[in-house]
């Protein structure tokens, strides 16, 4: 049978109590076991070649953007790297999806308060972390697909995070609850076949230096650039070069924004009434206390 790995990151803050990231980006990579070796090589072999540290954790922000990082690249060798990433993406056996989520449409649909903040005790069903629930969620269903297709089995490798690393976790241990799914709903069954084929989950750190985790930053990095419309800063250094090659090779693409329709079928339905009781008894709070 066999096996495969699927890679995560993000890019933005997953949470309803920030304020300051419009969008927030999950991205999956998935690729066979036994090429993981070979694909995490190729990669660090690539930075290798720019020097970049092949010791210190690899972050995009600091390699492209951030002025006061000492491992920002120049323009010269910053596009060298991305070109070279971007020929690599073409011939690699990977398949990559990314998902991402306007965190005002789901504050809207779940006619969530403008400015409110869920502290610990509205928290309990962790309503705050519904972006998180409802991306994660959608990789995870798009994994298993992927392996039913396949007739094999997977693991999942996720970037540690600290706290949001709680909120991966639920969404993985929810979506094989097949009761918090409606019977007649196609979710219900992949609970089931995400139980049975995805095997486990883990958090490593970026100073595991997984050049496939590496990757999967890459890709959440520009794509959440592409979402922020901040594209065009990156020109010099060739950042329309690594999304176009990046589009091309991601699922359907594109991105997959996660809208209206996608809310009601990737929450589940007691985490949906939860949080409509929870909305409900605040408007009630606010009426009598204008009152």
């Amino acid at each position: 049978m066999a096996r495969y790995l699927m890679y995560m990151d993000e890019s933005g803050e997953g949470t309803l109590n920030d304020f300051q990231s419009k969008f927030f980006v999950l991205t999956g990579l998935i690729v066979q076991e036994e090429e993981d070796v070979k694909v995490s090589g190729y990669f660090n072999y690539t930075k290798k070649k720019y020097d970049i540290p092949q010791d210190i954790p690899f972050h995009s922000y600091e390699l492209f953007e951030k002025r006061s990082s000492s491992l920002r690249l120049s323009p010269k060798k910053a596009r060298g790297f991305l070109k070279s990433v971007s020929e690599f993406f073409r011939i690699s056996p990977i398949r990559i999806a990314v998902v991402a989520v306007k965190k005002d449409d789901i504050r809207k649909f779940y006619m969530i308060p403008k400015n409110h903040r869920f502290i610990s005790n509205s928290n309990k069903y962790g309503f705050k972390d519904l972006p998180y629930d409802i991306l994660g969620r959608e990789l995870f269903f798009w994994f298993t697909r992927f392996l039913y297709r396949q007739g094999g089995v997977g693991h999942i490798i996720a970037e540690a995070r600290g706290h949001s690393d709680h909120a991966v976790l639920q969404t993985f241990l929810d979506s094989q609850e097949k009761y918090r799914f409606m019977k007649s709903s196609p979710e219900f069954k992949l609970t089931q076949n995400f139980k049975k084929r995805v095997t486990s989950i883990s958090f490593t750190k970026k100073n595991g230096l997984r050049g496939n985790l590496e990757m999967v930053d890459l890709i959440s990095y520009f794509s959440y650039q592409f979402l922020e419309k901040n594209l065009k800063k990156f020109t010099r250094i060739g950042g329309r070069i690594i999304w176009r090659c990046i589009k091309e090779e991601m699922e359907k693409q594109k991105i997959q924004r996660i809208k209206t329709n996608g809310f009601k079928k990737l929450v589940p339905y007691v985490k949906a009434r939860n949080l409509a009781n929870y909305i409900n008894q605040l408007s009630t709070k606010s009426r009598k206390s204008i009152n």
